[in-house]
């Protein structure tokens, strides 16, 4: 079946010229989006929180423009002036520095708060020649699918702040590239290179993962950042204190319980355990149930519907997944962070495109995953909407987790050896 259903998706529209009209018709509506964003973006500041309240929901995030950006490149300026990163800076930031150290390694190559306008350019061209190589619809429906996803109010947010998370989106997207072209080693490098700014995308590594020697580089990279980890131990902390952490900033997975805690203690009826052992007790729980139920759907061979139809596809889609649900637990997932789901998007439209049982699941996924972008403007206008979107969390961490169990776990206990496939509960015909 799986044969069949690639062979009818690739030998069809993606090879037509309709299919490359539709990939330009794309890649000119989120450049066109993406100007317009650019051009109300380096407005003054009444100009854009007039725009961004008025349809987005969200006010303008600083005075400059592009202000998270500003305040990388300012305390840039701060580390070349002798500032300690464990305060404020006079130079322009009210707050102390609360990101990895690692950025400010580039002090020493003269950037500065000045050059936030062509850094940010190149961050938009950047995001633009990305999505337009790793996207490739089939369809008409397809296309404005991609495009409503593009230009949601998570890009919106990142493009107007000009946030750090559209550089990761770019250094994990180019390494997906590379990793098609073969060049593992330097996709494993850009991983690494994105973890030391940002930590979460190092759980990334292990979608490159795809023979022995490649568990070596890996792991180089895992040793690598453990140690960069604890040599910033101290900087992590004053992060987790600078950063705020409740679900007005954050939809990971104890928003639904923060939400409920907020509404008892509202009826005066306070429950201090749904902020932290009840979530984490819960995400436990329906981690092993939908890892167990992936295993399930693997002993009886339900698994081979899901073989990648494209290598550049699948990579992707194993890079969102696993950034998504490691910052999903996490309680790292801000808004702006959900534009990684969307490198999970062209695998999720093979699979859904194809004729196999899997077909309607991963359609309702892209449904879910558009609808969720979606529903932050109107995320805190009503309660039920609110918990809609938390719910929503919890039903795309699921679907991600039991596809990526169920596409590599065969591989892995293969790879292990037969005696211990055995071990691990496989069926000897699983693993031949």
């Amino acid at each position: 079946m799986k044969s069949v259903s690639g062979a009818t998706i690739r030998t069809g529209p993606v090879t037509s010229l309709q299919g490359f009209y539709l990939r330009i018709a794309l890649a000119a509506v989120v450049t066109l989006a993406y100007a317009a964003l650019w051009t109300i973006n380096a407005k003054p500041l009444d100009l854009r929180q007039n725009f961004y309240q008025s349809y987005f929901s969200f006010p303008a995030s600083t005075p400059q423009a592009f202000g998270d950006l500003g305040y990388y490149l300012v305390w840039l300026d701060c580390v070349r002036a002798g500032a300690p990163t464990d305060q404020p800076c006079s130079l322009g930031s009210p707050i102390p520095w609360a990101y990895p150290s690692a950025w400010l390694w580039l002090a020493h190559t003269g950037l500065s708060i000045r050059h936030t306008v062509p850094v940010a350019a190149l961050f938009y061209i950047a995001l633009i020649a990305l999505v337009s190589y790793l996207f490739a619809p089939r369809t008409v429906f397809e296309t404005c699918y991609d495009a409503l996803f593009l230009i949601s109010p998570p890009f919106v947010l990142a493009l107007e702040r000009c946030n750090m998370d559209v550089l990761i989106f770019f250094l994990l997207g180019l390494a997906v590239v590379l990793a098609r072209r073969r060049a593992v080693l330097s996709a494993f490098g850009l991983v690494w290179v994105a973890a030391l700014l940002k930590i979460y995308p190092g759980v990334s590594l292990l979608a490159f993962i795809r023979k022995k020697s490649h568990v070596l580089a890996a792991g180089m990279c895992a040793v690598t950042l453990v140690v960069y980890l604890e040599a910033i131990r101290s900087q992590l902390r004053l992060v987790y204190l600078i950063v705020p952490r409740s679900e007005w900033e954050s939809f990971g997975s104890p928003e639904l319980f923060l939400i409920l805690g907020k509404k008892l203690e509202a009826l005066g009826h306070p429950a201090p355990l749904l902020h932290s052992v009840i979530p984490a007790f819960a995400l436990a729980v329906f981690t092993i149930a939908v890892a167990l139920f992936a295993f399930a759907s693997v002993r009886r061979n339900f698994d081979t519907d899901l073989k990648p139809f494209d290598d550049l596809a699948e990579l992707a889609f194993s890079v969102g997944s696993l950034v998504y649900c490691a910052c999903w637990a996490l309680e790292m997932n801000f808004n702006y962070r959900y534009i990684f789901l969307a490198l999970t998007l062209p695998q999720a439209w093979a699979w859904a495109s194809a004729s196999s049982r899997w077909r309607r699941f991963y359609g309702a996924y892209l449904l879910a995953a558009l609808a969720m972008a979606w529903l932050t403007l109107f995320q805190y206008k009503h309660p039920w909407i609110e918990i809609g979107h938390a719910l929503l969390g919890w039903v795309l961490y699921g679907l991600l987790l039991f596809t990526l169990v169920s596409m590599y776990w065969r591989a892995v206990v293969t790879a292990l050896g037969k005696r211990t496939a055995f071990l691990l509960g496989e069926r000897p015909e699983a693993i031949l």
